[in-house]
């Protein structure tokens, strides 16, 4: 915020970017991974995180972030991490559905949500 002179509802409007994008193609991203399998979602979900991650750091550099604006590019940025990992939990459902048996769902389940809560705790 300090660097890019961004005030606290710029920024709001920049990590709410991302929750909009998940929560909107949740749904979509479901039936995707019912159509291509949760293996390839996955692995086209981590590619297309690691692409918007890496687009995070260029919205930043002078050439994108004063071409597109700083705000309206992060925006944007985030709104595509949030649409691209929006498939994680319909594909880890169905991965789990297809090759675990099912005495051990909710446990698997369990895992994975808590998982991802550990490692969103720990990242920052």
């Amino acid at each position: 915020m300090r660097d890019f002179h961004l005030s606290a509802t710029q920024m709001g409007a920049i990590y709410s970017a991302f929750i909009f994008g998940y929560a909107l193609l949740m749904i979509p991203g479901g039936y995707f991974t019912d159509r291509l399998g949760p293996r390839r979602t996955l692995a086209l979900m981590g590619w297309s995180s690691s692409v918007f991650t890496a687009l995070t750091f260029l919205g930043g550099t002078p050439l994108l972030g004063t071409y597109f604006g700083i705000v309206p590019l992060l925006v944007a940025i985030r709104f595509g991490m949030g649409a691209g990992t929006a498939p994680l939990y319909p594909a880890c459902a169905k991965a789990t559905a297809n090759w675990i048996p099912r005495i051990y769902h909710a446990r698997v389940q369990g895992l994975i949500i808590a998982g991802s809560s550990v490692g969103a705790a720990l990242s920052p």
